[in-house]
C-alpha cells in the first residue's frame, strides 16, 4: 500500500517536470536563453504550464559537465514518468544530467503502470482475501488466526473451496469480456473509468461489512465486474500510444498482483500490524481514489478519443459520426510506409479504429485463437493450482516457519504474484517466439501435477521447496500473458487493434472459469482421501 501511495505521489510531482539539455558557459547563462529554448505551449495546453519556478547551475569549479534544470511558462508540463525518464545522470552532490524532450512525450511516454496496477488491485485483493471470506460463517471476521499448527491432524477441508471465490471473481469478468468488446466503442473512455472505479470502491465496502458468505461473495462480484470492464477498456486504450504501452500495462497488472498480496498478507499476518480483514479492506479504498485521480489528473488524452462532458448527458455516447469507417488497406499502407522508413509501425498520430460490422468482428477474431488458446491451458493449470490445490497445502510449525495455515495461503500468494510482476516485467529485456507460446502450457501442467500430488501425500520436507515453485508458476503464467498480447499487437491490423486486444482478453478469463469449476470436483476428491501414514504416524 505504501508503494502504491509513494509511486502516485511521485508520479504527480514529477511529471510536472520538463527536462532541457544545455551546457552552460563559464558566465551565468541569461533566462532569455531558456525562453528561446523552451516550446512554446498550445492554447490547449497553457493551462498545463507554470511560470519560471527555478534554474540551477553550477559553477565550473563544483561539477563537470554544467546542466541546468528549467520550468517555464514557455515549457509544457508533460505527464507519467517523466522525471525517471529525463534524468539519467547523476554528477556531483546536486549535478543533474537532462534529456531534451518533443512535445509528443506525454503520448509517447505514456505510463500506464499505475493503470494495471488499480485496475487488477480489487481482483488480487479478492483472492488473496479468500481464505478469509469462507471462513466468515465460523468466526467472528474482525479476528484473524493467531497460532500455527503444531500437529497436521486432518485435512482442514471447508464447506466451499476457494474456487468458489475464484468464480465469482471471473465469471461476471468473463460476461463482460464477451460483451462489450461488440459495442463499447460507443461508451467514452471517461464514462467507463467511472465505472470501474465506482464497483472497485463499492466492492471493498460490501465485503468488509459483509455479515456472510453470500453478501462477500457479492462484493467480489463487483470487484470482477470491474476488473473485467478495466481490462478491455485500457487494452483498447494501447493503439493510441506506443507500443510500449503493452509492457508498462502487463507491468502494472503484475505489480498490482505482488502489491496487493504482500499488502493483505502482510496487513493481516499476526507476526506484522496483526489488523483484520475488515480493517484491511477498509484500507484499500484509497486505490480506486487514486485511480480516479490518475485519469482526470494525470492522463493527457490524445484528440482523436471522443471525450464526455459530465454536465452533457447527450455526450455519454461516442456518435456513429466519431467512428472512422476507413478502410483496412489505407492502414496497411500507412504502416508499411513507417516501416520502410526505419520507424516503429505505431504511429505518431494514432490510427483511427474501423467501425466494424458483427460478421467482420468473428472474421478478425478468429486468426487470434492461435494466441489465445495456449494463454487459456496456461491460466487453467496456474488457477487450478492457486484455487484448488495450494488451499489444501500447509505445514506444521517446524516446517512451515512457524506461519498459520491461514497467513502460509496469503504468502502462497505473494510468492506466485511475485512471479508474475517479474514476468510481465521484463518484455522488454526477453521477448518469447510463438513455440514458446505453445510450451508454456506444458511447463504449467507439470506443476500442476506437482501440487497435486502434494497436496495428497505432503512429501515436500519444507515450505520453502513449495515457496520457489509457486514462484515458478507465477513467472510462466505472466510470460505467457505478456508475450500473448505483444504476439497479437504485431499480428493485428493498426484499424483493427483496439478490438483485437479487447476480444484477446477472452483467452485467460475462459481459462480461469474452466479452473474454478474444475477445482471443485479436485478439492473434493483430496479433502475425501486420508492422511498419509507418514503425517498420521
Amino acid at each position: 500500500m505504501a508503494v502504491l501511495i509513494v509511486s502516485a505521489i511521485d508520479n504527480i510531482i514529477y511529471s510536472r517536470t520538463y527536462c532541457l539539455e544545455k551546457s552552460i558557459s563559464d558566465d551565468a547563462f541569461d533566462m532569455k536563453d531558456a525562453k528561446s529554448i523552451a516550446p512554446r505551449s498550445s492554447a490547449r495546453q497553457k493551462w498545463e504550464t507554470t511560470r519560471i519556478l527555478a534554474s540551477f547551475w553550477y559553477v565550473k569549479e563544483n561539477f563537470r559537465p554544467k546542466w541546468y534544470l528549467v520550468q517555464s511558462a514557455d515549457v509544457v508540463l508533460f505527464k507519467y514518468n517523466v522525471f525517471a525518464n529525463c534524468i539519467y545522470g547523476y554528477y556531483g552532490k546536486f549535478g543533474i544530467m537532462t534529456k531534451t524532450f518533443d512535445r509528443n512525450v506525454n503520448n509517447k511516454n505514456l505510463n500506464p503502470r499505475i493503470f494495471g496496477l488499480c485496475n487488477n488491485y480489487a481482483y488480487v485483493i479478492m483472492l488473496s482475501a479468500a481464505e478469509d471470506i469462507l471462513e466468515q460463517e465460523h468466526q467472528n471476521t474482525t479476528t484473524v488466526e493467531k497460532k500455527c499448527l503444531d500437529n497436521i491432524t486432518s485435512r482442514h477441508c471447508t464447506v466451499m473451496t476457494t474456487g468458489a471465490v475464484l468464480l465469482a471473481d471471473i465469471l461476471p469478468c468473463l460476461l463482460v469480456k464477451l460483451t462489450f468488446p461488440f459495442f463499447m466503442q460507443r461508451i467514452p473512455f471517461g464514462i467507463r473509468h467511472f465505472i470501474i472505479c465506482l464497483l472497485q470502491a463499492l466492492s471493498y465496502l460490501i465485503v468488509a461489512f459483509s455479515s456472510g458468505i453470500v453478501m462477500s461473495l457479492t462484493g467480489v462480484v463487483f470487484a470482477s465486474l470491474s476488473s473485467g470492464l478495466g481490462e478491455i477498456t485500457y487494452l483498447a486504450l494501447t493503439p493510441y500510444f506506443t507500443k510500449n504501452t503493452i509492457s508498462t500495462w502487463s507491468s502494472g497488472t503484475g505489480g498490482a498482483g505482488i502489491i496487493g498480496a504482500l499488502a493483505y498478507a502482510a496487513l493481516t499476518e499476526p507476526h506484522f500490524l496483526n489488523l483484520s480483514p475488515k480493517t484491511t479492506l477498509l484500507i484499500m479504498l484509497i486505490v480506486p481514489l487514486i485511480f480516479s485521480l490518475t485519469y482526470w489528473c494525470l492522463l493527457l488524452l490524445p484528440d482523436s478519443i471522443y471525450k464526455a462532458k459530465v454536465l452533457e448527458p447527450k455526450t455519454w455516447i461516442v456518435p456513429k459520426s466519431c467512428l472512422s469507417a476507413i478502410t483496412s488497406n489505407d492502414n496497411v499502407h500507412m504502416e508499411t510506409a513507417a516501416q520502410d522508413e526505419g520507424k516503429s509501425p505505431v504511429s505518431p498520430e494514432p490510427v483511427k479504429q474501423r467501425l466494424l460490422s458483427f460478421k467482420e468482428m468473428l472474421l478478425i477474431t478468429f486468426p487470434l485463437l492461435r494466441f489465445m488458446i495456449p494463454l487459456m491451458f496456461v491460466y487453467i493449470g496456474e488457477y487450478l493450482i492457486n484455487q484448488g490445490i495450494v488451499q489444501l497445502i500447509f505445514y506444521p510449525c517446524d516446517r512451515g516457519w512457524y506461519l498459520t495455515r491461514s497467513s502460509q495461503y496469503r504468502w502462497y500468494q505473494v510468492l506466485y504474484q511475485a512471479g508474475v510482476f517479474i514476468s510481465r516485467s521484463s518484455i522488454n529485456i526477453i521477448q518469447l517466439p510463438y513455440w514458446a507460446l505453445i510450451c508454456l502450457p506444458i511447463l504449467q501442467f507439470m506443476n500442476v501435477l506437482i501440487f497435486f500430488f502434494e497436496s495428497l501425500y505432503f512429501y515436500m520436507p519444507h515450505i520453502w521447496v513449495l515457496f520457489t515453485l509457486i514462484l515458478f508458476e507465477g513467472l510462466f503464467g505472466g510470460s505467457s500473458y505478456v508475450n500473448t498480447f505483444i504476439h497479437i499487437h504485431n499480428f493485428a491490423k493498426p484499424d483493427v487493434r483496439e478490438f483485437s486486444m479487447s476480444i484477446s482478453s477472452l483467452g485467460d478469463a475462459i481459462g480461469i472459469v474452466i479452473a474454478g469449476f474444475a477445482s471443485i470436483p479436485i478439492y473434493n476428491y483430496v479433502c475425501g482421501t486420508n492422511l498419509p501414514a507418514h503425517i498420521t504416524g
